[in-house]
C-alpha cells in the first residue's frame, strides 16, 4: 500500500504575471507540531560540554616536557611572551586579552526618536478618539 503525497500548488513569484504555479510537496505530518512552552527546549540533553577536539588539547596542555619540567601551556605561553618581547602586535594581544578579558568597545548611538513620538501621540489620540465615540454610542447619543 503506497501513501499519496499531498501536494500544494503555489504561484511561482517569478512568474507571477503569467499565472503559472509550481508544486510544492510537503513533508512530514504537521498536525501534531505544537510551539514550545516558555521554560522549556528541544534540546534536553543541551549542547556538548567538550568535543573529541576540546579533549586532546586540553590533555595535550597539561603533558610535561621532559626537558623542562614545564607543561605545554606553560611552554607555549613563554613562546608566545619572547614573540611579544620580539615586538609581535599580535603575541602582544593575545596575552593582554587572556590575562585582562578583551577590552570592551563603546558604542555611539544617536537618534532622534521625533518620529516615534509623534506616531505613537497619533495613536494614543486615535484610541482616545475611539473611546470617546465608544462612550457616545454606550449612551445613546448619536
Amino acid at each position: 500500500m503506497s501513501r499519496k503525497k499531498s501536494v500544494k500548488r503555489h504561484r511561482n513569484a517569478s512568474s507571477a504575471n503569467s499565472g503559472e504555479t509550481v508544486e510544492v510537496k510537503k513533508r512530514g505530518r504537521t498536525e501534531n507540531l505544537r510551539p514550545w512552552r516558555p521554560g522549556e527546549s528541544g534540546n534536553l540533553s543541551g549542547r556538548p560540554k567538550k568535543t573529541l577536539l576540546t579533549e586532546a588539547t586540553r590533555a595535550w596542555l597539561e603533558e610535561i616536557d621532559s626537558k623542562s619540567g614545564l607543561t605545554n601551556a606553560e611552554r607555549v605561553v613563554v613562546a608566545l611572551g619572547k614573540k611579544a618581547l620580539k615586538g609581535s602586535h599580535e603575541a602582544f594581544r593575545i596575552i593582554g586579552e587572556r590575562a585582562e578579558g578583551k577590552p570592551l568597545q563603546a558604542v555611539e548611538h544617536t537618534a532622534d526618536h521625533s518620529d516615534v513620538r509623534e506616531l505613537v501621540e497619533a495613536m494614543n489620540q486615535r484610541w482616545r478618539d475611539g473611546q470617546a465615540a465608544k462612550k457616545k454610542e454606550g449612551n445613546g447619543a448619536p
